[in-house]
């Protein structure tokens, strides 16, 4: 039996992955801190759990032990706390995964799959793998240097697949835009409403990382390279209502999109947002 050790597997992707591969019968094991994962998503799930951060080295090593491959998937994400306190994001999103590569090495783990963002891209659109990363937000920078980390431990001998992930969104437990505006929790814009975003589903998320234990070592975008803004997005669920419109942020992006030259022959989506809207 493969056992799979997933970093984050509380959180809104990780705990739809966990529950993909235990269906799959994988021998599963989840790395969380608990901090800001929903405790109750993985209830009656089959899988072992271990409440540390991975940032505490030994905690790591010994959630690697017969491990054949990892997914990496636990990352901070306040993004409204980054510019002030951006230590906090690069101990755990850049530090963090050097502990998790360095662990997984020494355990003679066989591949390890990273959970990276599209806002490595900053305004840069379409994002195109091998082309310019200008990250806006210190979450961004954070992500791109772990990348940076998963490129070293390649050449060290470690197999790492790195996937860039656009705006997921989804079904239960999604913290989106899309499920905000469709839910009632917000109705507001920041900005003009102008900016865009490449909308993907959380199942084809899942489908992208399950597949990436098969991939070559590299980086691949995972989005559908179609650009919503954000006022068409409002439109679409309340057509009949107004939204209200807030300042923008500093670190906003105003474009983001993904090319999917380097992923459409190993993946494609099959959820499309207009369909979900509809």
């Amino acid at each position: 039996m493969i056992r799979v050790l997933v970093t984050g597997g509380f959180g809104y992707i990780g705990s739809y992955l966990v529950r993909s591969l235990v269906d799959q019968d994988y021998d599963v094991c989840v790395l969380d801190s608990l901090l800001t994962g929903d405790k109750t998503s993985l209830a009656g799930i089959g899988c072992s759990i271990m409440q540390h951060t991975i940032c505490n080295y030994d905690a790591v090593r010994r959630a690697m032990k017969g491990v054949h491959v990892v997914y990496h998937l636990a990352a901070r994400m306040d993004w409204s706390n980054s510019p002030q306190h951006p230590a906090k994001i690069f101990s755990t999103n850049t530090h963090g995964t050097a502990e998790v590569l360095t662990a997984a090495r020494e355990a003679g783990v066989q591949k390890v799959v990273f959970a990276s963002s599209a806002a490595v891209y900053g305004n840069v659109v379409p994002g195109v793998v091998g082309g310019p990363c200008l990250p806006m937000s210190c979450y961004g920078a954070s992500k791109l240097a772990a990348e940076a980390i998963c490129e070293a431990f390649n050449n060290l001998g470690l197999e790492t697949v790195v996937l860039r992930l656009f705006n997921v969104y989804g079904e239960t437990g999604s913290h989106s835009v899309v499920d905000a505006f469709a839910k009632g929790c917000s109705k507001v814009i920041t900005g003009s409403g102008q900016q865009t975003r490449d909308f993907v589903h959380v199942l084809d998320v899942v489908r992208a990382l399950r597949g990436a234990y098969y991939w070559d070592a590299g980086i691949y975008n995972i989005g559908t390279g179609v650009e919503t803004s954000i006022l068409d997005l409002w439109k679409m669920i309340k057509a009949d209502q107004e939204p209200e419109y807030a300042p923008a942020m500093p670190y906003d992006v105003i474009r983001s999109c993904a090319d999917l030259n380097h992923v459409r022959d190993l993946w494609t989506p099959k959820i499309i947002l207009k369909q979900v809207l509809q």
